[in-house]
């Protein structure tokens, strides 16, 4: 349960009370911690296409470089956000039930304060995420929990 909610706070931009939760990876020292931070990156790796990685907190280049050794990294700018409409915030809701079911209340609603306030990317996300947990759900049914 706590990877689902890692994932899911990990895929949309967060908000200022995010700021404030400890660092997952230290900042480097030296001339890397002079390193802009962001929270978007673009990674290229080697056999693949480049992908769109959200941080939260920001990180620097050289944290984002030791995640991914080798990769070819750039910073992308924050993407403008806005509000959540209600048909979005209602989605969201239901999104947010299929991916935590096994949550209690107070993560649920954890994750859907930072959903709502960028309510575009969270959609995209979760929608992902919830389709994932329904298949993982279908075999769980099918073939047993093995």
């Amino acid at each position: 349960m706590a990877n689902w909610l890692a994932r899911a706070r990990a895929t949309i931009s967060g908000t200022a009370a995010d700021e404030a939760r400890p660092r997952r990876y230290p900042r480097p020292t030296g001339e890397a911690a002079n390193d802009d931070a962001a929270r978007r990156w673009q990674i290229a790796l080697t056999d693949t296409a480049p992908m769109e990685v959200i941080f939260i907190p920001e990180v620097t280049r050289a944290e984002v470089a030791a995640i991914y050794p080798g990769a070819r990294i750039e910073p992308l700018p924050d993407s403008l956000r806005r509000a959540a409409t209600q048909a979005e915030a209602d989605e969201l809701r239901e999104l947010v039930a299929v991916i935590l079911s096994d949550a209690d209340d107070a993560e649920r609603a954890d994750v859907l304060r930072v959903a709502l306030a960028n309510a575009e990317a969270a959609l995209t996300s979760f929608r992902l995420l919830a389709a994932d947990a329904m298949e993982r759900k279908r075999h769980e049914a099918r073939f047993g929990d093995a």
